[in-house]
């Protein structure tokens, strides 16, 4: 049986960003306490730059830039983990003592910069990239008594990055399959460095060719030598008319797209 011919795949929105930096290169938690002082909500803004760090075994120190865009007085701690993750491609971290990084916890005047010197203890070139975060914690400062107020304290991670020995970009997507009305398949890094999809894109086509379902999911790091689940929900008309799943992928340098026939049995719907 003949594949039906494919249009070509619509481009993805644009996700919204609502945080100055590059959401999808960093990782970013906000988190609020509640402190004593005056009954009011308050928050701060410091910026990081870069927000990548790419180090390798001939250059292995560098530093960055934190900037207190606020009008008052913010304190900062800074910790390491290492970076892996999981069969399932879920982000693993662990306490390491790996990357060098002065000064630790330090305040920041309103408007001031600070230079924070990264490096790491041993910078050997791995046969795969190897990856850490440095995180940056908002600290709590004294506040003037008399009443609760709710502080947003925020804490963003800079991805660390050391070269391998070879570089190579290489990545696929294995095992597409529509399994009732999900949608299920891999995305490989068969490199030895990371990657990240701008996109992840999913389109439907019935037995004629038609598209009649299209959804994308915004892309995450896929680290060197893993693999990332992913699963779309289809809505069950869609199940009953689908014949073709279509899932195409887009980073920097590199593409990737799989199409499969769907199986009459595998279009079946779950049982309640």
């Amino acid at each position: 049986m003949d594949h039906p011919t494919l249009p070509t795949l619509k481009p993805a929105r644009a996700f919204a960003r609502s945080w100055r930096l590059d959401l999808a290169l960093l990782a970013f938690l906000v988190v609020p306490v509640l402190v004593i002082g005056a009954a009011r909500v308050h928050a701060s803004t410091f910026n990081v730059h870069p927000v990548r760090l790419f180090l390798q075994e001939s250059a292995s120190t560098t530093q960055i830039e934190l900037r207190n865009d606020s009008d008052e007085t913010i304190a900062l701690q800074l910790n390491a983990v290492r970076w892996s993750q999981g069969p399932d491609g879920s982000d693993v971290e662990e306490a390491t003592d790996e990357v060098v990084f002065f000064p630790r916890i330090f305040q920041l005047a309103p408007h001031a910069r600070k230079m924070v010197r990264v490096g790491l203890a041993s910078a050997k070139a791995p046969p795969a990239e190897r990856t850490w975060r440095l995180y940056m914690t908002q600290l709590p400062l004294d506040t003037e008594s008399g009443g609760t107020q709710l502080r947003v304290m925020l804490r963003v991670g800079v991805p660390i990055f050391l070269a391998p020995q070879k570089t190579t970009l290489a990545g696929a997507v294995k095992g597409l399959a529509l399994d009732g009305c999900k949608v299920r398949f891999e995305v490989a890094n068969q490199g030895t460095v990371q990657f990240r999809p701008s996109t992840i894109a999913l389109q439907v086509f019935d037995g004629v060719g038609s598209e009649v379902f299209s959804q994308s999911q915004s892309g995450s790091y896929v680290l060197a030598g893993n693999a990332q689940r992913r699963v779309f929900d289809l809505p069950p008309e869609v199940c009953d008319k689908a014949s073709t799943v279509a899932v195409h992928l887009e980073a920097p340098e590199l593409k990737m797209d799989q199409a499969v026939l769907v199986a009459p049995a595998a279009k079946a719907s779950p049982p309640r």
